[in-house]
């Protein structure tokens, strides 16, 4: 049942610490949930403290909240990072994910200075990828000098610490499964502006206990660290897949990939004109229309797992660097694989409804007779079929060119639609 929302600090108040709930891991060892925090460039003497104290506060609110489980941030610093004045998430996320990999981190969250790139609003104080389980957070906007010229030093560390912990805790919160929600109190409100940071403080026992079950699972002994791992790889992917079936699905759904055709416009222009021309084109109705229907559903699968295997490759989403077998590693060029493929086919579907109405439409029985001599139309039943056909054939070849025009998209842009399923 539903309980009013009420602040963090009060919830973990609430829970009696000599009776665990049953959800919770219990006996003496602490089941540990470690989380890296990176600090990418050069901080001035303002950010320095206040991010100091904002993961510190962040391990106490943590530890209050869940104290069934050992918390462990480590933290390291990277002095390259943000020497420019803007810096595109994707690299910064790719960056902290080979350090979550390389360190066996649970999450990473990587701190810059530099005001990030957003490509869905004209703001972003931080992206959030969970197919890398990782973020990135800026203090750039969050520092109350933004709107307060006359803001002071203490209240502008004050005002980072506490804003910069809140994105903190909301970025662990939307990785570890928890969604947004429209009150501005929630910590899982998606601000404006950054002093509605401030208010977001409350989480309900509902996505209370929600994280408490998917920390378990992040908590649980990986599968490369069981004594049943297997040495082959492709055995070890497919059974890793399986036992993270849900959070691959989690994230191909986070990525919205039916967005593909409005966000990779240089796709959907090479696609529409690929269909355009071949409607056009009296050779290809001929040799469409030729096809068996057994053909043409052999195309349409091979020319998605084609298109999908080349841009994904093309774009280099899949994790090459760590040859080891991990769980994480499969999730990430899983879902980032999947994500692709659910995008290519609502390109290739897209694309067979717009041939559909243009060859429908436009195309009449005599005007397909005349440039496919063979084909019968006898009744307008045989003219849909003939459009079905002919929208199949024109739609498989479409995504195929269109694929080249995916894979000239810039990898920064590509990764970001991908990899981040939000902006914050």
């Amino acid at each position: 049942m539903n309980t009013p929302a009420r602040p963090a600090a009060a919830i973990a108040a609430a829970a009696p610490a000599s009776a665990p709930s049953a959800a919770e891991p219990s006996g003496d060892r602490r089941p540990p949930i470690e989380i890296g925090i990176v600090l990418a460039g050069r901080f001035d003497d303002i950010d320095q403290p206040a991010i100091g104290q904002a993961i510190t506060a962040l391990q106490s609110e943590l530890t209050a909240e869940f104290p069934s489980f050992e918390w462990r941030i480590r933290r390291l610093r990277r002095l390259e990072g943000n020497e420019q004045t803007w810096q595109e998430p994707s690299w910064l996320l790719q960056s902290a994910a080979e350090d979550r990999e390389r360190h066996h981190w649970d999450f990473v969250l990587a701190i810059t200075a530099a005001e990030l790139s957003g490509h869905y609003q004209p703001y972003c104080f931080a992206a959030l990828s969970r197919p890398l389980d990782a973020a990135v957070i800026s203090t750039a906007l969050i520092d109350p000098i933004t709107s307060d010229a006359e803001a002071d030093r203490a209240s502008r560390q004050t005002a980072i610490t506490r804003r910069l912990k809140t994105l903190m805790l909301h970025s662990i919160a939307h990785l570890a499964g928890l969604h947004s929600r429209h009150d501005p109190a929630s910590l899982m409100y998606h601000p404006e502006k950054a002093s509605q940071l401030d208010a977001m403080q409350e989480i309900s026992e509902e996505e209370r206990a929600e994280l408490r079950h998917t920390l378990q699972l992040v908590a649980d002994v990986r599968l490369e660290e069981s004594p049943r791992a297997t040495r082959w790889r492709c055995w070890f992917f497919l059974k890793a897949s399986w036992i993270n079936r849900q959070e691959i699905l989690d994230a191909i759904w986070a990525a919205r990939p039916w967005q593909f055709p409005r966000r990779l416009s240089r796709l959907t222009t090479a696609a529409v004109s690929s269909v355009a021309i071949l409607l056009l084109t009296a050779e290809a109705w001929d040799l469409g229309l030729d096809q068996p229907w057994p053909r043409l559903g052999g195309l349409a699968l091979f020319t998605n797992l084609a298109t999908t295997a080349f841009v994904t490759m093309r774009q280099q989403l899949l994790v090459r660097r760590n040859r080891r077998h991990s769980e994480q590693t499969v999730v990430t060029s899983a879902s980032s694989f999947l994500i692709v493929a659910a995008g290519m086919l609502t390109t290739w579907l897209s694309m067979f409804a717009l041939a559909m109405l243009i060859s429908h439409s436009l195309f009449d029985g005599e005007t397909i007779r005349g440039w496919a001599a063979h084909a019968a139309i006898e009744n307008p039943q045989a003219q849909l079929m003939l459009s079905l056909r002919m929208s199949c054939f024109a739609a498989s070849l479409a995504i195929l060119i269109g694929s080249l025009g995916a894979s000239f998209e810039s990898q920064s842009y590509f990764r970001h639609v991908i990899l981040v399923d939000e902006e914050l």
